[in-house]
């Protein structure tokens, strides 16, 4: 039944043009959210943020980011949004 579900978003996404968009603009929303936390890293952690010179990181580059999506989780989790 998972499997089915899977096939059907994966073929509407291809074929269909207004779920395509809805997928594209959920995209770049978690997009914006990321460049957003990446920021606030930049921020917080100063040079050590910044890739170009370091390379990736993983405590100030991707941590900070897993922090932030697990935290706007559960604050979406309490109030209902997202349910179990």
């Amino acid at each position: 039944m998972v499997f089915l579900s899977q096939f059907i978003i994966a073929i509407a996404v291809l074929k269909v043009d207004f779920v395509r968009i809805i997928f594209e603009k959920l995209g770049q929303g978690f997009l914006a959210i990321v460049t957003y936390t990446n920021q606030g890293s930049r921020i917080l952690f100063g040079e050590l943020a910044d890739s170009s010179k370091y390379g990736e990181i993983f405590i100030f580059q991707v941590l900070p980011v897993i922090i932030f999506f697990s935290a706007l989780t559960s604050v979406l989790y309490y109030y209902r949004i997202i349910q179990k």
